[in-house]
């Protein structure tokens, strides 16, 4: 099954690397992690947490993406993206999981009725920030 993915769209809510926030978030609006948040986050739209974003808490969204470290519980009403740098310990009620082969995982999936489903695996392809990006030289 082919997939999109959820990393590459307009977001104008950002909680930056370096400020911790707790409680509860909630609209109809992306929203980008980088820092750390506990409590609920409750959005109709794309909960991107990055690499250095850590979350503790309740998070329900339209997608949820994740790069760095969750805990808790996700519940998404169209797809659950985990991300190869991703340390995620949650129980998770999704149509979708889609979940990259170097990510850890440890929790239950379930779908909208109930029902455990299986994972979609996917190698990361994407050039991780910390690469230095290499350009020839002309000479």
């Amino acid at each position: 099954m082919k997939y999109k993915r959820s990393t590459d769209v307009p977001i104008r809510t950002i909680i930056p690397e370096g400020v911790q926030f707790t409680g509860r978030i909630e609209g109809n609006t992306n929203i980008r992690i980088n820092g750390k948040f506990e409590g609920e986050i409750l959005l109709n739209g794309v909960i991107l947490i990055e690499e250095k974003g850590e979350i503790q808490g309740e998070i329900k969204g339209k997608v949820v993406a994740i790069d760095g470290k969750l805990e808790g519980h996700i519940y998404a009403s169209e797809k659950v993206e985990i991300g190869a740098n991703a340390r995620v310990k949650a129980d998770v009620r999704c149509p979708v999981f889609v979940i990259a082969e170097q990510a850890i995982f440890e929790g239950s999936i379930f779908s909208d009725s109930g029902s455990e489903i299986e994972p979609t695996l996917f190698e990361e392809k994407r050039k991780q920030k910390s690469e230095p990006e290499v350009k020839a030289s002309e000479g």
